[in-house]
């Protein structure tokens, strides 16, 4: 198992930085989409809701080029 996630690291994620990191964000991006619809199925959405979904994916770029 350690060599799997060895080649892993070695060979996707110190190659190709900018890739996992789009990855990663993207993900996160697509999980809080689908927590913000299933707030306006229920009903209880509110500003600071949709608010806070579209600014995480701006902090979670500037943290990535931070980081990077």
């Amino acid at each position: 198992m350690r060599k799997i996630w060895r080649d892993f690291v070695e060979g996707f994620i110190l190659k190709h930085p900018a890739l996992f990191s789009a990855v990663v964000i993207y993900l996160y991006y697509l999980f809080t989409t689908l927590d913000l619809f299933k707030k306006v199925k229920e009903g209880i959405v509110s500003v600071s809701d949709i608010f806070t979904h579209f600014d995480s994916l701006l902090w979670i770029w500037g943290v990535v080029v931070f980081i990077c």
